[in-house]
């Protein structure tokens, strides 16, 4: 976008020969409202402003100050302390001011005691705190040739300052009010049009005023307005002039102590006859721009500073004879627009800048917690601030209702007007984990040592773990592999994710002294080598369509859809598929063993919680896996599905399918029929319980084979 920019200029019409404009918000909604002064119908046009900078006239507009009054300027400031903005017009016909005080809803009425009176013809007024006592006082500047200064008592009551009026030079056209020598207190320059001059007065902090040393400045021929903003960057106030006969600009710069030196002259359109001048920043690069009300040539100028006071001049067409100017941010995007009053038709212009993006404001930084047995959250956070003016749109990248995983993630949100400018924000979406792993130990370990020996070193399996999110680890005391005591000791094991969250379980260890007397020989099952597993089936599965017309019927009915899943009692299956060398060094004969896992899902669906037709159907789950065991010569493998959890994830339908969670715990044995020496315990034969029925005894059994060394047969 070039700078600068303005949207074609909408067009209000107002009383009779529009003169200057006060720009506030009149009716404390929140958007800066327009009072237009007309010379030629002694009133106040009041506008009110929609936030868009698109305007009305208010209720009780246009506001009268009188018959044959000759109302040439209007400043705005809250003159009874009520918080409403009230307005203050000069007189020339009668040398007075009136006040109109705002009931907050944009609607005046003349003060008491109203109007006040000036100097000869006053012709331009300035409001600030003259005094220090808080209250906003007034000055004009009386074409006479004097400056009046009246006091507020705070309540709109005005009393002339001490020594006013005081003499000002020849006749004063336009002042401004601004601490020109930084000492705290409001200063004064005014514009002295036949002098081709600026005069300064400092303030003694009580509204009693002094020429400053090295006043009057000389600026261009006959100086109509005046304006003062710090056009060099130095932080002391400039001014600058807009000289009517000579179409230019004059610059007057500010060595901090009030004296001011030339600066450059800025040329305007041949013959433009600038009427008024402002200071703005029109390009939203921070620096004071200015802007003139050209009628000769029927635009306005604004002037783009550099930040040395160095200006290069653009043009704006306007309506008809443009004589005040006023700038304020009209519809909520942050830039300086402009207000021309068109004194040949009796309307003001309204230009839109359009060069500065959009102003966007991000929500504040968001902490929540994770979805359950999800490493991360759906989260729902509200939109930007933006205007809602036409044109202007914004979106945010990640969107809200977004899964965000653990940890911080940045949100960058950006604002679109009509012109194409973009602003952004960016905001920060935190997801803690707050849910604590989950831990299950080993069933309680009984081992035997040997007579004399205190205990035994004893290994046993690491407990099951798992978490909503990855990097959860374990630790147990006593660890596998330590010396256990004759007796019991409990072993407690804590799971410990990313997070910091824990859980913990414990199982006993018992070390029991072996006796060797009276031992005998028995057949059992060896375990070499054991593993458990755990497997995540996340997968869409394909609804019936009998089903999924039910849920369709069900949720535009406006009613609830749920869903459950369970496990098919009697379908857990596993296979051995087959096997072949693993090849690790270190574990000689370790074998790579293919296996497969199966169970049936039952899904079903209800509505509002009644079942859905047709909602009741089986989802065959399997697995394979691979798993390196310790697979000797001589021992089986043994396969078992102890445990089956499922679930249906709604949220992520898409179509007719659904997400199908189910997580399988398994495990794998290696087992070898061995024998082992136990404590004997024999007990002769029982007595024969005969049968009734039949009479028949049965014969006294052969004692079973035992291990021969002990027990010869």
């Amino acid at each position: 976008m070039v700078c600068p920019s303005f949207q074609p200029a909408a067009v209000y019409l107002v009383g009779g020969f529009p003169v200057h404009i006060a720009a506030a918000d009149f009716n404390n909604d929140g958007f800066i409202d327009l009072a237009v002064v007309n010379i030629g119908s002694n009133d106040v046009s009041i506008l009110l402003n929609n936030g868009c900078g698109v305007f009305t006239e208010a209720p009780g507009s246009p506001v009268s100050t009188g018959l044959g009054m000759l109302t040439s300027d209007i400043t705005a400031a809250d003159f009874n302390g009520n918080g409403s903005i009230d307005l203050a017009v000069v007189n020339e016909a009668d040398n007075t001011v009136s006040i109109l005080l705002n009931n907050g809803s944009a609607m005046f009425t003349p003060a008491p005691g109203s109007p006040f009176t000036t100097g000869n013809i006053p012709l331009s007024i300035v409001a600030a705190d003259f005094n220090g006592d808080g209250s906003v006082d007034l000055a004009t500047a009386d074409v006479g040739g004097t400056v009046s200064v009246l006091l507020n008592n705070g309540s709109a009551m005005f009393t002339p300052a001490p020594g006013s009026p005081f003499l000002a030079g020849p006749a004063p056209f336009d002042l401004i009010a601004a601490d020109f020598n930084g000492n705290g207190t409001i200063d004064l320059a005014v514009a002295n049009l036949p002098s081709n001059q600026v005069s300064v007065f400092f303030n003694n902090g009580a509204a009693v005023f002094a020429p400053a040393p090295g006043s009057p400045y000389s600026v261009g021929n006959n100086p109509i307005a005046i304006t003062a903003a710090d056009l060099n960057g130095d932080g002391f106030i400039d001014i600058a002039t807009a000289n009517v006969a000579t179409s230019d600009v004059s610059i007057l710069l500010n060595n901090g102590s009030g004296m001011f030196s030339p600066g450059t002259t800025v040329p305007l359109p041949l013959d433009s006859f600038p009427f008024d001048i402002i200071t703005a920043d029109f390009n939203c690069d921070g620096i004071a721009d200015l802007a003139t009300a050209n009628p000769g040539s029927t635009n306005v100028s604004v002037l783009l500073n550099n930040g040395n006071a160095q200006f290069s001049v653009t043009n704006f067409p306007v309506v008809s004879s443009p004589q005040g100017l006023t700038a304020a941010d009209l519809n909520g995007d942050g830039s300086a627009d402009l207000v021309v009053t068109n004194t040949g038709d009796n309307t003001i212009s309204v230009l839109l800048n359009n060069c500065c993006p959009p102003t966007i404001i991000c929500p504040s930084d968001i902490t929540v917690s994770n979805d359950l047995h999800e490493c991360g959250a759906v989260v729902i956070y509200p939109p930007p601030t933006v205007s809602n003016c036409p044109g202007i749109s914004a979106s945010c990248n990640p969107p809200s209702g977004s899964f965000f995983p653990v940890g911080t993630t940045t949100v960058t949100c950006t604002a679109t007007d009509a012109s194409g400018n973009q602003s952004s924000c960016s905001f920060e979406v935190t997801v803690e984990d707050t849910e604590s792993p989950t831990i299950i130990c080993p069933a309680d370990i009984t081992v035997f040592n040997d007579p004399g020996s205190s205990g035994e070193i004893v290994n046993y399996p690491p407990p099951t773990v798992s978490d909503n999110c990855p990097g959860v680890t374990f630790s147990c005391s006593p660890s596998s592999g330590s010396f256990f005591p004759v007796g019991t000791t409990r072993v407690t094991c804590t799971a410990i994710d990313a997070a910091g969250n824990t859980s913990t379980c414990s199982f006993r260890v018992t070390v029991t002294v072996r006796s060797r007397k009276n031992l005998e020989c028995i057949l059992v099952q060896k375990v070499y080598d054991w593993v458990v597993l755990t497997n995540r089936d996340r997968n869409k599965v394909p609804i019936p369509a009998e089903c999924f017309a039910q849920i369709e019927n069900c949720r535009d009915g406006g009613n609830t859809v749920t869903a459950t899943c369970t496990e098919v009692v009697g379908s857990r299956l596993c296979d051995v598929i087959g096997s072949r060398p693993a090849n690790i060094p270190d574990i000689p004969g370790a074998q790579i063993v293919t296996l497969t896992f199966h169970v049936h899902i039952r899904a079903q669906f209800f509505c509002d919680g009644a079942l859905l037709p047709g909602c009741n159907f089986v989802v065959p789950v399997s697995f394979m896996d691979d798993v390196i065991l310790c697979f000797p010569e001589g021992t089986e493998i043994n396969c078992n599905i102890f445990d089956v959890q499922c679930s249906v994830v709604l949220n992520q339908m898409l179509g007719n399918m659904v997400v199908l969670d189910v997580i399988m715990c398994k495990d794998v044995q290696v087992e070898a029929e061995v024998k082992l020496e136990v404590e004997a315990k024999f007990c002769g034969p029982r007595p024969i319980i005969p049968v009734q029925e039949e009479g028949f005894v049965c014969p006294i059994p052969t004692f079973p084979q035992q291990c021969p060394t002990f027990f010869p047969t």
